[in-house]
C-alpha cells in the first residue's frame, strides 16, 4: 500500500485529471485517514464534476465517515452517469441501509446482484441483500439470501466431514449435527429453535465453542448432546449451521420465546452482595469483541456508564471481559465492581445476570444472553444497527424483556445515554415507592367508646 500511495502521490503533481486524486483518496480512506481522503476526493470531483468514479469515490469516503445523508446523493449521481455499474449500486444499497431506507436498499442490492462481474461479487451482493430484507421483518425471504454469507466467512471443519446439509427432509429417527457458524450471539439467538427439531423426532448433536458448552448443556436438559466445535464430531445423517436450520421449520418467525435458556446456577448462595441501601443492581457491557471498523462503532465510552453510579440506590457491576475490562483499572473500578474473573464461561455469566436487576449492553453476545434468559435488559445500538434489531423501534421481536436505545446521529451516544439515565432513575423511584408501600402499616382503627 505504501508503494501504491507513493506512485499515485507522484501523479498528483500538476494533475488536471481526477484519477490520481480519487486513487489517493481510496488509499488514504483504507488507512483510516478519512479527513485527508475527503480533501483528495473533493479535488477529484472538482477536476471533473460529472465523472462517475469521482462521484462514487467521494460518496464512499463520506460513507466511511458515517456521513450517510451526504454520501447518498453523490452515489445516485454516479449511477445516473453510469447506469448498471455494480460497484456504485452496491455502495448505494449500503448507504440506503445506513439511512434506514430498507426498500431502496433492497432495490440497489438487487441491481448489484444483477450486474455482478464475477461469482464472488454476485455472492457478496446476495449476502448484503439479506440485511435490508431481514431488518424489514421478512425473515423467510431474508434468510434465503443470508445463506450466501458463507462466501464471506470461513466455514468450520463440519463442512469437511462430507455430511449432507439438511434441507427440510424428514428427521424422524435421523441424526442432525447443528453447529456454530459465526458468532456466539448467533448461537444464543437461534438455539431457541432446537426443541422444534426434537419434536420432529430427530437425534440432535449441537457443536458450539467450548465456553458455550456448559450453558447449552444445561439448557438441553437431556434433549440433545452438546459438543465442542473444535473437538471430535460425529458423522450424522445431516448437518446444519445454527443460523440456517430454522429456515426449514415452517415457523412464524421470530417465534418469540421468553427465557428459553437457563443458567441452572451452580450454587445456592448469593453470588452478589450489594452495598447497603442498594435499590437497583446493574450489569454493564460497553464493548463487543474487537472485529474491525463496524465493531468499533458499537463501543460505548465507559465514562458515560460510570455516571449511573451517581444515582442514589444504584450499584454497578461489570460483565465486560477481554481487553476492554482493563479500562476499569484506570479509575472507574472504584465505582464499578469487576466480575470478569468470575466469568469462566457463558453459564457463569448467565448465573450472575440472574442476580442483577438490569443488564445494559452494547450489541454483543451478552445482550443476546440477557434476552435469552429473560432478564430485563437494555441494548445500546449504534446509528446503523445489525439487521436483527430492525429500525425505528425500541423493542426487539426476538427478546420480549429487552428495550433498545439508539443513536440519533452516527457516533453520538448522548441521546441513548440520556434515555438510559432517565430509565434508571424511573426504575429506582418505582422501587422506592413499592418499598414504602410494603413498609406502610395501617393504624388500628378500633372504635372509641
Amino acid at each position: 500500500m505504501d508503494g501504491a500511495l507513493a506512485y499515485y502521490t507522484t501523479g498528483l503533481r500538476g494533475a488536471q485529471r481526477p484519477e490520481p486524486w480519487f486513487s489517493v483518496a481510496s488509499l488514504l480512506s483504507d488507512r483510516g485517514q478519512h479527513e485527508a481522503a475527503l480533501v483528495c476526493a473533493r479535488k477529484a470531483l472538482a477536476a471533473d464534476p460529472g465523472h462517475p468514479d469521482a462521484l462514487k469515490n467521494l460518496g464512499c469516503v463520506l460513507y466511511r465517515m458515517q456521513r450517510f445523508a451526504e454520501a447518498r446523493p453523490l452515489l445516485e449521481a454516479a449511477i445516473a452517469a453510469r447506469p448498471g455499474d455494480h460497484s456504485i449500486a452496491f455502495n448505494l444499497g449500503a448507504a440506503c441501509y445506513a439511512l434506514g431506507e430498507l426498500a431502496e436498499s433492497e432495490r440497489w442490492f438487487i441491481d448489484a446482484v444483477c450486474t455482478a462481474p464475477s461469482e464472488v461479487h454476485h455472492a457478496r451482493a446476495l449476502t448484503q441483500l439479506a440485511y435490508p430484507i431481514l431488518a424489514s421483518g421478512d425473515y423467510r425471504r431474508g434468510l434465503l439470501s443470508y445463506e450466501w454469507r458463507f462466501s464471506e466467512i470461513g466455514r468450520t471443519q463440519v463442512w469437511e466431514l462430507g455430511i449432507p446439509e439438511w434441507q427440510g427432509e424428514d428427521l424422524a429417527g435421523k441424526h442432525i449435527l447443528v453447529h456454530h457458524d459465526q458468532g456466539t450471539g448467533d448461537d444464543i439467538q437461534f438455539a431457541r429453535f432446537l426443541p422444534d427439531l426434537v419434536e420432529r423426532g430427530a437425534k440432535i448433536s449441537l457443536a458450539v465453542p467450548s465456553d458455550l458448552m456448559s450453558l447449552m448443556r444445561a439448557a438441553a436438559r437431556g434433549r440433545w448432546r452438546t459438543l465442542d466445535i473444535e473437538g471430535d464430531l460425529p458423522i450424522a445423517d445431516y448437518h446444519s449451521p445454527i443460523c440456517s436450520y430454522l429456515r426449514h421449520l415452517e415457523l412464524d418467525l421470530p417465534a418469540c420465546r421468553r427465557g428459553y435458556l437457563e443458567s441452572l446456577r451452580h450454587e445456592d448462595r448469593p453470588l452478589i452482595e450489594p452495598p447497603p441501601n442498594t435499590r437497583l443492581t446493574i450489569g454493564l457491557v460497553w464493548a463487543p469483541r474487537p472485529l474491525g471498523e463496524i465493531s468499533a462503532r458499537r463501543v460505548v465510552p465507559l465514562g458515560l456508564l460510570v455516571e449511573l453510579a451517581a444515582i442514589p440506590g444504584v450499584a454497578l457491576y461489570s460483565l465486560q471481559v477481554g481487553a476492554a475490562a482493563r479500562e476499569l483499572e484506570a479509575g472507574p473500578g472504584v465505582l464499578i465492581r469487576d466480575l470478569s474473573r468470575q466469568l469462566r464461561d457463558w453459564r457463569d455469566t448467565a448465573a450472575y445476570m440472574e442476580e442483577l436487576d438490569l443488564i445494559v449492553s452494547v450489541d454483543s453476545a451478552p445482550l443476546h444472553l440477557a434476552g435469552a434468559i429473560g432478564r430485563p435488559c437494555v441494548g445500546l445500538l449504534p446509528f446503523v444497527p445489525c439487521w436483527r434489531w430492525g429500525f425505528n423501534t425500541d423493542r426487539s421481536p426476538w427478546y420480549p424483556s429487552m428495550q433498545l436505545l439508539r443513536q440519533a446521529a452516527p457516533g453520538d451516544w448522548s441521546e441513548p445515554f440520556a434515555q438510559l439515565h432517565q430509565l434508571v432513575c424511573n426504575r429506582v423511584r418505582d422501587l422506592e415507592v413499592h418499598a414504602a408501600l410494603d413498609d406502610f402499616s395501617f393504624p388500628d382503627l378500633t372504635e372509641v367508646s
